[in-house]
């Protein structure tokens, strides 16, 4: 049991959710290297100036539930003093950088990302205990996407073992702000956002395989050329490359790029998908240029409604996984549902 703890308890503005096992570790290290550790969400009731917190125990060992914040801990004798003597310590960071990363592991994308709008520091000398609650009735429901996002003790040690220093790829970002904004009803956003996320994923997969192929330009299928510089030196070029690249044109992305490229075409290989994609790059076009959508015909757009965004994520869902990179994104689902059918 460990003794004299500082805890920094941060409140937001929603909810996180959790899915904890009774017999989890009462602390989460943020970072090998890190004095800081995460208080289980478990234990927050047991605390003396507790925030919104609830959980359920819907199967046995097994607690689901919402917070409004999260609590970070440490015995580090000299964080205590700095703290008690100035109050500058570097916790605000490290809950942020917590939130950024279990964002991204748990795909969690109404996690909040604003700053906490409360903040308090207290120290105990012990740890509270679990203490285990009443099972649930077998007609405990929760809302379907909250619990298929809801943040895991694996995904807290998985964090850690990101390291303070990660920053997850901005594709995913946009793609998990386009959720977002589907949950918080604002389907323009959660549009633009989606398109926002296609176009750079494809970017980053096709440039980072450029990257290899100049690395290495030994490939007949490309035309590397040694360009000189001044000083003597030289850099290598595709002019084929360059030439497509610099089209700022989604659509030449999706078939003569990456064709050139990765030797795949979308409309090749998948012509349902690219007329998806076309359309999304379509929708984000007029929403980007004009403002709105063209009235009477919008078979050839996204609408900006809750289906018509919903159609938009799960198109840029699909073009992760054409592209090879993850696409295990919970579509927003609103619904409810029973926790222990959920569980099994």
């Amino acid at each position: 049991m460990l003794l004299q703890m500082l805890l920094a308890l941060f409140e937001y503005a929603g909810r996180i959710s959790w899915r904890l096992n009774g017999g989890d570790a009462p602390l989460f290290p943020l970072a090998p290297s890190s004095h800081w550790f995460l208080l289980n969400p478990l234990l927050y009731c047991r605390l003396p100036q507790p925030f919104n917190n609830h959980f359920e125990q819907f199967a046995a060992g097994k607690y689901y539930g919402l917070t409004s914040g999260i609590v970070l801990a440490t015995d580090n004798h000299d964080v205590i003093e700095a703290h008690k003597s100035s109050g500058q310590i570097e916790d605000v960071l490290l809950a942020e950088g917590l939130l950024t990363r279990v964002r991204h592991l748990a795909r969690q994308a109404t996690i909040p990302s604003s700053e906490a709008i409360a903040r308090a520091y207290f120290e105990i000398d012990n740890l509270p205990d679990h203490q285990p609650s009443v099972l649930a009735p077998e007609s405990y429901t929760v809302q379907k996407y909250w619990f298929a996002t809801a943040i895991t003790g694996e995904h807290l040690l998985a964090a850690a073992a990101l390291g303070l220093d990660f920053v997850p790829p901005t594709y995913e970002v946009l793609l998990l702000d386009a959720i977002a904004a589907h949950r918080g009803g604002d389907y323009r956003k959660a549009v633009l956002y989606a398109a926002m996320s296609a176009e750079v994923a494809f970017g980053s997969v096709i440039d980072e395989a450029y990257e290899r192929i100049i690395a290495s330009p030994s490939d007949v299928r490309f035309r590397i050329i040694a360009l000189p510089q001044a000083g003597g030196k030289s850099v290598r070029k595709d002019p084929i490359y360059d030439k497509l690249r610099g089209r700022s044109d989604f659509n030449i992305s999706i078939h003569e790029l990456s064709l050139y490229v990765l030797g795949r075409s979308l409309l090749v290989e998948d012509e349902g998908l690219y007329q998806s994609a076309k359309r999304l790059y379509l929708t984000r076009n007029k929403l980007a240029h004009f403002g709105e959508l063209p009235e009477g015909d919008v078979s050839q757009v996204y609408t900006l409604d809750s289906q018509g965004a919903l159609a938009a994520i799960g198109t840029t869902v699909s073009l992760f996984a054409w592209l090879g990179e993850p696409a295990d994104f919970p579509l927003p689902d609103t619904r409810f549902t029973r926790a222990k059918e959920l569980a099994s």
